[in-house]
């Protein structure tokens, strides 16, 4: 098998981090990466030419109410694990975002079933609609396995990794490549992966922290450090 590709893709822009997902107000982090993940795979199963929280956007509450860790109503910033959101995704589906908005206020502190539930049965009945056939993991020591991914199965990957403070402040131009030596570290944080470039040798990231961190809310990160950092991406396909 002969790959051949672009040395360059990028998945189709949107302003993911700043109107829906605020992970740096509670632990969404991962739930915002798979929502990312999920949106991104709709959009080129439908053929779709822009992104509507109707028909291609799911709901990051959704997932965040049933994945995330803790007690109900309190600990919002505990976080949840990538296989518990793919988990729901495949055997669950989730909702479109229209009919479960993401709030980090109250709701977004709440673990389903809980007393105060606000996912109903119309809205499982939607998401039993909208399943994924599967998901996998690659091996981060794969760069063309994941290139192949992103280029070919057309949707964002998700991959957990903690930030140190320069990645943490970073801005435009920069390439993630080595730890800044400080022996800081953030908590895992989920985010995603939505393009390649084959000249900077490096992944470009999505972040759930808004539009003004890093560079619009994305950074790029090092083919070999990514591998350094973690060792899996995790990607989904639709039926």
């Amino acid at each position: 098998f002969f790959f051949k590709q672009k040395t360059a893709y990028e998945i189709p822009k949107r302003d993911w981090s700043s109107d829906v997902c605020s992970s740096d107000l509670e632990g969404s982090c991962v739930s915002c990466a798979t929502y990312v993940a999920l949106s991104t795979g709709k959009y080129y199963k439908l053929g779709s030419t822009s992104y509507n929280s109707s028909t291609n956007l799911y709901s990051i509450e959704y997932l965040y109410d049933q994945a995330k860790v803790g007690v109900p109503g309190e600990r919002c910033g505990d976080g949840s694990s990538v296989l518990t959101n793919l988990e729901i995704a495949k055997n669950q589906g989730v909702c479109f975002e229209a009919t479960l908005p993401y709030s980090y206020i109250a709701v977004g502190c709440q673990t389903s079933p809980c007393d105060t539930c606000i996912i109903t049965q119309p809205m499982r009945d939607q998401a039993a609609t909208q399943k994924i056939a599967t998901y996998s993991l690659i091996l981060t020591s794969d760069i063309t396995a994941i290139k192949q991914k992103l280029y070919y199965g057309k949707a964002a990957l998700v991959v957990t990794l903690s930030l140190d403070p320069t990645a943490f402040n970073s801005t435009c131009g920069f390439i993630w490549s080595q730890d800044d030596g400080s022996g800081v570290y953030y908590a895992a944080h989920g985010m995603a992966i939505v393009g390649y470039d084959d000249n900077k040798q490096a992944f470009l990231i999505q972040n759930s922290y808004g539009n003004t961190w890093g560079c619009n809310g994305l950074m790029w990160i090092s083919y070999s450090f990514l591998t350094y950092k973690t060792y899996y991406a995790y990607a989904i396909q639709f039926p």
